[in-house]
């Protein structure tokens, strides 16, 4: 997406034009965006922040957006698979994001004694990623120290609910394992496509502390029973609902 002069235009072998029709501002586009989907937000970062000007810039806007909004601690997710297109290296991506969270925090922090904290949160795949990449998460979620702004506090696991695409992981899921990195089962399809017993093996799998998912999970009692149990946390994305099962 290009913003000249105030008007949209279109770019990019992967967008489909008609996703853009009759959107002629900045604000008609930036409205679109808050409406759309996740897979229509990852396409634009898989357009637009694939540099390392471009990551740093990205990182400065979310950052500033939460600070405005009174956040006063975050978790930032980040696939690094999804901004290699122009040559960064996913090792190279993560060390840019964190470097980036840091310079924003540590100014702040200088400036306030309140200043907000921001964890990073990576993510992997397992059956689009591959092992390499999931190494790389690992590695950099087990080798960085706990604690403070920057830090890698934690990895999504983007499952899209088959077995055999965990088993693939599994070097690197028990590295993190091995660990206790705090890991969140994301998935990827509907409750209903991977059914109740998949989701159970998938959360003991890699070990999840977190499911995240689009479901509204009451509508699963045999699946918040065992969640409820387990003390795991859910997250239900789309309609903004946090729960904590005790």
């Amino acid at each position: 997406v290009i913003l000249h002069r105030g008007q949209v235009s279109f770019t990019g072998d992967r967008w489909q034009p008609s996703l853009l029709a009759g959107l002629q501002t900045e604000r008609e586009l930036a409205a679109f965006f808050r409406g759309a989907g996740e897979e229509v937000a990852e396409q634009a970062m898989a357009q637009l922040l694939q540099s390392e000007g471009q990551l740093q810039r990205g990182v400065q806007a979310i950052l500033n957006k939460a600070e405005e909004e009174g956040v006063r601690y975050m978790e930032l997710v980040v696939r690094p698979t999804l901004h290699l297109r122009q040559g960064l290296e996913a090792a190279h991506v993560i060390q840019l994001v964190r470097a980036a969270v840091l310079s924003f925090t540590s100014a702040r922090s200088q400036a306030r004694a309140d200043a907000m904290t921001v964890g990073v949160v990576l993510q992997f795949n397992p059956a689009e990623d591959s092992t390499e990449i999931s190494a790389i998460v690992a590695a950099a979620a087990t080798d960085t120290p706990a604690g403070g702004s920057g830090a890698v506090v934690g990895v999504y696991v983007g499952w899209d609910g088959e077995a055999k695409s965990l088993q693939a992981h599994s070097r690197a899921i028990e590295q993190l394992k091995a660990s206790y990195v705090p890991v969140s089962l994301r998935m990827l399809c509907c409750l209903s496509h991977a059914q109740r017993a998949g989701v159970l093996s998938g959360l003991r799998e890699v070990g999840a502390c977190r499911l995240v998912c689009k479901d509204q999970i009451m509508d699963y009692p045999g699946l918040v029973d065992f969640l409820s149990r387990r003390k795991v946390a859910v997250a239900c994305l789309y309609d903004q609902q946090r729960l904590h099962l005790r």
